[in-house]
């Protein structure tokens, strides 16, 4: 399934947020797009699925854990090369 722009930017949204701050969560564009790309098995795409607007401190310090490693996975799987500042 293509992609259109403003569902790609905003799976790149998330990863920039997630690139700042660890604990923050993924949105659906970017759930679903790991999911298609095969970085998510099931159980990991229905578990962020269930929690991505959990507000913080509502989850369970084991789910919080696994959301975080999970957002590492995002992180690995779609490295983009950072720009120097004032070029982005």
């Amino acid at each position: 399934m293509k992609t259109n722009n403003k569902e790609s930017r905003r799976v790149f949204d998330a990863l920039h947020r997630i690139d700042k701050d660890i604990t923050r969560s993924a949105n659906q564009a970017l759930i679903e797009f790991a999911w298609k790309e095969e970085v998510f098995d099931n159980e990991e795409y229905l578990f962020y699925s269930s929690i991505w607007r959990a507000h913080r401190g509502s989850l369970t310090p084991g789910l919080d854990e696994w959301k975080r490693q999970l957002n590492e996975k995002l992180l690995e799987a779609f490295k983009v090369e950072k720009l120097p500042k004032g070029r982005g």
